[in-house]
Order: C-alpha cells, then structure tokens, then sequence
C-alpha cells in the first residue's frame, strides 16, 4: 500500500509538471536545445522530453526519433514543412519550429 501511495503521489507530480508547461513553451525549450550545436541532444534530453516529443510528432516510437534514420527524416521533415500550411499562420509557425528540431535532431545523428 505504501508503495502504491508513493508511486501514485509521483504519477500525479509528473503530470502536474507536463501540464504546467504548454506546447508553444516545450516547443521553444527543445527548439533552443536543438538549435545548440555544442550540446549532444540524446544527452540533453530527459525521456519524459523525447517520449512528449514523439506525441507531437505522432511516432508511436522513441527510439525512431533518437536514432533517426533517412526515411523517417524526410516523413517527418514532409509532414511538418511551413510550406504545407499556406493558409493558416498558426499552423505554418508550429511547423517551422517542428521542422528545425527535427532538421536540428536528423543533422546531429
């Protein structure tokens, strides 16, 4: 019971702290950590940072991301390209940024 008690008081801790932090913020966060080209980014990030990542991108896996090989580079790099979202500046922004971290992750590989 009492491990139970402490693993569920961790749980809810974790989401509190995702939950503080909306995407435009991660976003940036990732963004300036990528865009460091003396950092190594698999040492940078946290797993809670490339698992949250992975659901933005829609990869059902983190080691796709981490080791990202050529194919999956360009289906990514296709799918968020600020050149697809002409109409809608939201859009068009949140995929640029989505497009230099992946460029940034894919370049230091």
């Amino acid at each position: 019971y009492e491990y139970k008690r402490q693993q569920t008081h961790s749980t809810s801790y974790s989401q509190q702290k995702q939950t503080t932090e909306t995407e435009a913020e991660f976003l940036k966060r990732i963004g300036d950590i990528t865009a460091n080209t003396q950092a190594k980014i698999i040492d940078e990030f946290k797993t809670s940072d490339w698992q949250r990542l992975a659901s933005i991108l829609g990869v059902n896996n983190v080691e796709s991301i981490q080791h990202m090989d050529r194919a999956t580079y360009k289906k990514l790099a296709m799918s968020f390209h600020p050149d697809r979202f002409p109409d809608n500046e939201e859009a068009q922004k949140r995929g640029e940024k989505l497009f230099q971290i992946i460029n940034n992750i894919y370049e230091q590989q």
